[in-house]
């Protein structure tokens, strides 16, 4: 017996024996389909956020130096996820995508992806009972910086497109920040390392050799 015979057969058996397929029941989930844009400013009321005074400094040294002309400890200029909440401030448009184990939202900035888990309890209800296009969205944030949990309402629309155009958001593309040691500094439009702080202090270049 040829090994392509043997292959085909061993296929086969295979095929035979793997258990029957379940088919995808959408009914049973709510209908999130489409592309979710934001409603509304994508900020946090950060001035009312119940800080530990530990985190109130860190808040205002990072007030500071952005008022300076740096980033401050914001990681989306480097290309970074900010991650959870503030991914779901949603900077570019999102898509939900229902599977029976798993509900997978994708946001096109910096690629931002969640995966929640669903174990058969009933459905939160996200979806507004008057306009079938707007989502809810309460999010209660519980951390040792906070003193007590703090809590936001944010809402999305879904776009009226069928087919809605998603475009591709590349973050590494012109951006023109350089994170050298814990300094940041900005490439400038002619390919010069430039300050992004006045009086900031230029990196060391011990190991480069002068002319």
């Amino acid at each position: 017996m040829s090994k392509a015979l043997i292959a085909v057969c061993a296929l086969t058996a295979a095929w035979i024996a793997a258990p029957p397929a379940h088919a995808f029941d959408e009914s049973k989930y709510p209908n999130l389909k489409g592309q979710w844009e934001r409603i509304g400013s994508p900020r946090w009321d950060d001035e009312h956020a119940p800080l530990t005074p530990e985190y109130q400094a860190i808040y205002k040294a990072n007030l500071k130096d952005m008022a300076e002309g740096g980033q401050g400890i914001d990681p989306t200029y480097t290309c970074m996820s900010p991650g959870m909440p503030r991914i779901m401030n949603v900077y570019d448009p999102m898509e939900i995508v229902v599977t029976p184990g798993t509900t997978h939202i994708l946001i096109q900035h910096i690629h931002d992806g969640r995966r929640i888990y669903t174990d058969g309890r009933d459905w939160p209800k996200y979806l507004d009972k008057a306009d079938r296009n707007l989502l809810h969205d309460d999010i209660t944030v519980r951390d040792h910086a906070l003193t007590r949990p703090f809590s936001a309402n944010k809402k999305y629309s879904r776009a009226p497109e069928a087919q809605p155009v998603w475009l591709e958001s590349q973050c590494p593309d012109g951006n023109h920040h350089v994170l050298i040691g814990k300094e940041n500094y900005y490439v400038s439009e002619d390919g010069f390392l430039m300050p992004v702080k006045k009086n900031q202090t230029p990196p060391d270049l011990r190991y480069f050799k002068g002319k």
